[in-house]
C-alpha cells in the first residue's frame, strides 16, 4: 500500500433540525453517521481507510471533533463548548481512503445518512460542497519539488520507496 493510492475527499455538510438539539444529541447522531460511513467504506473490496476526520460546528464557540481510522475501532469524538442547544450544524469531513474515488465516497456518505436519518427524522442533511484531489496530483505548488515523490510523477501513478525516495514501480496489468 502506497501513500499515493489514498484519494483525499473533503465534504462540506449542513444539518438542519426542526427543533433545537443538545450537543450530546448532535454528537450521537453525527457519530452514528461517521460510524456507518466507515463501515460502508470497509465493506467495499480493496478499500482501506487511512483516516476520516470531521469537525461539526454548532455555534461560534461549540464544536465536535470526530476521528476514525477503521470501522472496527469505531469513531472517536470530542465536544468542546457549552450546553446550549442548536438547530443546525455545519460540518467538514476529510476522508482519506484508498480503493474508491470521491464520487463513490460521497454516495456511501449519502447512503449512510439514509440509515441514520430513520432515528433523526427531524434532521435534514445536505452535502453543500465536495472537494477532491486525485491521487498524487497537484499536492504541491508549481515549481516546487513534490514532498512525497520528490518530483517523480509517472503516468501509471505507482511509486515505490527506494533508498528513502520514491521511484517508478513497474506495474503489470491495467494502469489506473
Amino acid at each position: 500500500m502506497y501513500q499515493n493510492e489514498f484519494i483525499p475527499a473533503v465534504f462540506k455538510l449542513q444539518f438542519k433540525s426542526d427543533s433545537p438539539m443538545t450537543p450530546e444529541e448532535w454528537e450521537e447522531m453525527i457519530g452514528s453517521l461517521m460510524g456507518v460511513y466507515a463501515k460502508r467504506i470497509s465493506e467495499k473490496e480493496k478499500t482501506f481507510i487511512g483516516h476520516i476526520k470531521g469537525l461539526a460546528e454548532l455555534s461560534d464557540t461549540a464544536f465536535i471533533k470526530f476521528s476514525c481510522v477503521n470501522a472496527l475501532t469505531g469513531v472517536h469524538h470530542e465536544y468542546t463548548g457549552g450546553n446550549e442547544t442548536s438547530g443546525q450544524a455545519e460540518m467538514v469531513i476529510n476522508s482519506l481512503v484508498s480503493g474508491i474515488d470521491a464520487g463513490e465516497s460521497r454516495k456511501l456518505l449519502n447512503l449512510s445518512w439514509l440509515l441514520v436519518e430513520k432515528d433523526y427524522s427531524q434532521v435534514v442533511m445536505r452535502v453543500t460542497e465536495t472537494f477532491t484531489e486525485e491521487a498524487h496530483e497537484h499536492h504541491h505548488h508549481d515549481g516546487e519539488a513534490c514532498p512525497i515523490c520528490h518530483g517523480h510523477h509517472h503516468k501509471n501513478g505507482k511509486l515505490k520507496m527506494e533508498n528513502g525516495k520514491f521511484r517508478n514501480a513497474s506495474v503489470k496489468g491495467k494502469s489506473h
